[in-house]
Formats: structure tokens, sequence, C-alpha cells
């Protein structure tokens, strides 16, 4: 998560914020402003049609709540079906409370289908060196979050995998939640230094250590796929998809074994007869 630096930005993107900007020659077009907060949540990637809903619809709400937030659930193209999703909020400190009041019901509803989840709960991601911050000396700042605002808060001790985020956990009812979220983004001084987000699909590639938290079995080989050990020239970098994600050259997708179904398995083409021997 970070913040931009608003000095730092231009006049118009300033006037910007005050002023939602539009397309006139595209109407539907939304032009992007900068926003002060990257908010990422973690979700089961089971419940994220939920959250998006039928054609979009609920993202569509959200966005016309708050015109000038950003509100995604990021895909993973070099991997269709990862175990988990993130939603990716951009938005402004007055935003949190609107966008959450209407997003948290939305993930609690798709949790408590699959695990009976008793109450909600958001996943969020922080890097590495902000977590330090929220815990405080001794574990200071997260009782008082604790505390002022009468949820249950877990730091998780690991990163999750090939990135430098690590999630937190808050569970509580909807308005303690979002007031907990305020408090974080009011008392916490956040990483403006780059760092390395976590992609769903490395879950598919990376083993989960238990105490990383999130919604993926931990063990010590990743929960469906195994990456085919081709050989390095087999592989390209950029290629598209996130990180230092590659695939396969003369592939559409990244070749994966061991769990059928989940993405086509490049076939071996017959051999003309023409050039079979003997």
């Amino acid at each position: 998560i970070y913040q931009t630096n608003l000095s730092a930005m231009s006049t118009d993107q300033k006037r910007a914020i005050d002023n939602v900007v539009y397309d006139d020659s595209k109407p539907e077009k939304r032009v992007k402003v900068p926003q002060p907060l990257l908010i990422r949540c973690l979700v089961p990637n089971k419940i994220a049609g939920g959250v998006i809903g039928k054609g979009g619809e609920n993202i569509k709400n959200l966005r016309q709540i708050c015109n000038l937030a950003s509100i995604e659930v990021k895909s993973t193209p070099d991997c269709p079906n990862p175990e988990e999703r993130v939603i990716q909020v951009d938005c402004s400190k007055e935003d949190i409370e609107p966008i959450f009041s209407q997003l948290i019901p939305l993930i609690h509803e798709g949790l408590s289908q699959f695990n009976n989840s008793a109450e909600p709960e958001l996943c969020v991601l922080f890097s590495g060196n902000c977590m330090g911050s929220i815990i405080g000396k001794g574990g200071s700042n997260i009782n008082e979050f604790r505390t002022k605002s009468n949820v249950f808060v877990k730091a998780f001790p690991q990163k999750l995998q090939n990135s430098d985020e690590r999630v937190l956990l808050i569970k509580g009812e909807k308005e303690n939640i979002i007031e907990c979220l305020k408090m974080l983004f009011d008392t916490v001084e956040m990483d403006r230094k780059p760092y390395k987000m976590f992609n769903p699909a490395d879950g598919m590639v990376y083993p989960r250590d238990q105490n990383a938290g999130g919604y993926q079995e931990a063990s010590g080989e990743p929960q469906y796929y195994k990456p085919k050990m081709n050989k390095p020239s087999d592989y390209t970098s950029g290629a598209g998809g996130w990180g230092q994600f590659q695939r396969a050259s003369n592939s559409p997708f990244m070749d994966y074994v061991g769990y059928p179904g989940q993405i086509p398995q490049q076939q071996q083409q017959p051999q003309d007869p023409g050039q079979q021997g003997g």
C-alpha cells in the first residue's frame, strides 16, 4: 500500500481531484486521476465473481459512489484459475467509508457460503516495512487499533509468495472494520518506496508458509500447479502477466502439469507418416 505525495502533483492533477474529468468524445470513458491511497485486499477466487457482480454490476456501482476512485479485481492472465484474487482500490481517505461499507458485505456474503464465517473480515495487504509500523514497538500500535476500533487484528509474520507483502487480518463488525482502516491511514506512515506486490499466480508455483495468512492452503507444495522444467531457451521474459512471471515462448499460457483441465496442456502434434522412419 502506498500514499501519493500530493505536493509533487501538478496543478492540473490537483484540480482534477476536485473535478471529475470526462473525455467528450467517449462519454463512458473515466479519466484515471492519481489518488492518495492504494488499498489491496486478498479474497478467495471462488467468491470474486460475487464481488464483481453480474456483468460487473457491483464494481460499477462502487465506482459511481466515488467517481474518482479506481476499484478493480485484478486478473491473472498467465493463470486463469488461481486460488486467490486481489481487490485493488485507489481512493482518498474520505472514500474509505462509502466504498468499504458496500465492499465488506459483498466479501462477507461470499465467505459465509464457503467457510461459515460468522462475522465480516478483510485481509489487507501491506508491505513488510509498513507492517512493522502497524505493529509498533512491543505490539503497542496494533493493540491500540484493537482496543479503539473493537476488532480482531492479526499481522501475519511471513510474506506472501515471491512478494514483499504481508497480510493484516481485520475481523469484526462492518462499521468497526471501517473505523480500523481509517485509523490505520490516519496514524501510520505508509511505505512510499517501491516494493514487490503479491501476484496470486505465484501461489500456484511457490508454497505458502503457514504463517503467511490468506486463503490458500499452506503446504510444502503448491496447491494445484507445478511448472514444467523446460530448458531456459524455451522461455522468454516480457511475455506478459505479473512481475517476473515467465511462460513458454511458443504457447499462449505458461505450461503447467499436475492438475488436468485448468489450463490447456500443449498437445504433441502427430508426426507426418511420410516423415516416419522404417
